[in-house]
């Protein structure tokens, strides 16, 4: 990327994983482009011309983030509160926009395609299922706090006519 290549790694302790941009002719570590953040785990990197795409989890959630070469960082949002993103393998590097899948409990697959330039998305496929609404669903996000006070996150999906004490 930007002439660079890329290394993804976890050493010295980045258990979550950083990376690092690597000297194309001699593989020495020039920069550390993406530090370790505790709790935000890469868990993919897709390079293009004109940003650098990351696939984040943090608190058990997927998240896009582009980065320009220039270094400004824009984080995706998405309506949802709980889903799965995937990034469409083989997407050529000069391309302005890429896709990705986004999955809730409650829909099937969807494809869009995201410009890499103003963050727009386009949804240009989803799956659909005979007799299945995904507006009959709820989808919940809670946490539960663990005996050691760590934050654990739970997804709920439940039929949207059911109260809570149900």
């Amino acid at each position: 990327w930007t002439g660079q290549l890329l290394m993804l790694t976890n050493a010295d302790g980045a258990l979550d994983r950083k990376l690092l941009a690597v000297n194309s002719n001699t593989f020495v570590i020039e920069s550390e482009l993406i530090p370790h953040q505790e709790g935000v785990s890469i868990m993919s990197v897709m390079p293009f011309a004109a940003a650098l795409v990351t696939l984040e989890r943090q608190n058990g959630q997927h998240r896009l983030v582009l980065r320009d070469p220039n270094g400004a960082v824009r984080h995706i949002t998405f309506e949802e509160p709980a889903y799965v993103i995937e990034l469409v393998p083989g997407q050529s590097y000069h391309a302005h926009h890429m896709r990705f899948v986004l999955q809730t409990p409650a829909s099937p697959p969807c494809w869009i395609d995201l410009d890499l330039d103003s963050g727009a998305m386009t949804k240009v496929a989803q799956t659909r299922f005979e007799q299945f609404d995904p507006q009959d669903y709820r989808v919940e996000r809670l946490y539960a706090c663990a005996p050691d006070g760590e934050q654990i996150p739970i997804t709920v999906l439940s039929n949207r006519t059911m109260t809570a004490d149900t």
